[in-house]
């Protein structure tokens, strides 16, 4: 008889989909600088968070709170899966 531990490995390594982290991140976003941030111009790539603005400010704005973006994102997720912004 197969224990139990050995069949829920397989399950270990399931992540949230690209498409509900980069709405999310958009979502958080939005909120924390009052624009509206398009999950489009968001794309997520071996635990990086990749965003497409022209925006200097928010840029700037986005590095100055990375952290707590990152936390904000990683606490939705429940792992640690988020390690950087760029």
């Amino acid at each position: 008889m197969k224990k139990i531990d050995g069949f829920l490995k397989r399950f270990e390594k399931i992540t949230i989909p690209d498409e509900s982290v980069r709405l999310k991140t958009a979502e958080i976003l939005s909120s924390e600088f009052g624009e509206e941030i398009k999950k489009e111009d968001i794309s997520v790539k071996n635990g990086i968070i990749f965003i497409k603005t022209k925006d200097a400010s928010l840029k700037s704005d986005i590095f100055l709170k990375k952290q707590k973006i990152i936390d904000n994102i990683n606490s939705y997720l429940g792992k640690i899966t988020i390690r950087d912004i760029r």
